[in-house]
This record gives structure tokens, sequence and C-alpha cells, in this order.
């Protein structure tokens, strides 16, 4: 590793920190197996249970994943579907959002 230029060094320094985390994670889920059971979203039943405000900043960091992801591909499907910033543009993107409001998102997740 030493012959690595600094910043290769230090991209492969945070790997090993990640990858630790993620070790961390699967011991904390393989003695908790009561507490995770059933559960839909596993991770949060563990960040609870460290702290509430851990599962309250996880659930934080979830949301902001779920739109930066989401918001980007309706826009597209809209915008491929009618003149973009049109009012029919607009239209299909709350028809989009409302139906999916409703649908049962257990199945997503998992």
């Amino acid at each position: 590793m030493q012959n690595l230029p600094a910043r290769r060094r230090q991209a492969v320094s945070r790997a090993g920190t990640a990858d630790g985390h993620c070790y961390i994670y699967e011991l904390c889920a393989a003695f908790r197996l009561d507490l995770i059971e059933g559960s839909i979203v596993p991770s949060l039943k563990l960040a609870n249970e460290v702290s509430s405000l851990a599962g309250t900043v996880f659930v934080v960091v979830m949301i902001c994943g779920i739109f930066s992801t989401a918001a980007p591909v309706l826009w597209t499907i809209c915008n491929n579907l009618a003149k973009p910033g049109s009012r029919i543009s607009l239209v299909i993107a709350l028809l989009v959002s409302l139906t999916l409001l409703f649908w049962d998102r257990c199945h997503l997740i998992n």
C-alpha cells in the first residue's frame, strides 16, 4: 500500500472503514434476530435500538435517498410523455404520485 499515490491510499483506507461498518452491522443483525424478525426495514429497528435519535437520522437519510432517486425518474417519465414544464406534464406527475402514494410499498422495499 505504500507504493500507491496518496489519493489512492486514502480511498483504500475509506473502503476498509466501510467494510468494517458492514461487518459490525451484520454482527448486530445476527445477535438480534429476535428484534428484526418480520420487520420491513430491519436496519431501522437496529438503529432505534441504539437510540431514538439514530432511528430518526436513519429515517431522514432514507427518505432523502428515496426522493433523490424517485424525483428524477418521475420527471423523466413525465417529460417524455409531454412537453417539459407544460401543464399536462404536471398533471401526469400528480397522477403518478397519487397512484404510487396508495401502492403497497412493502414489496418495493424488499
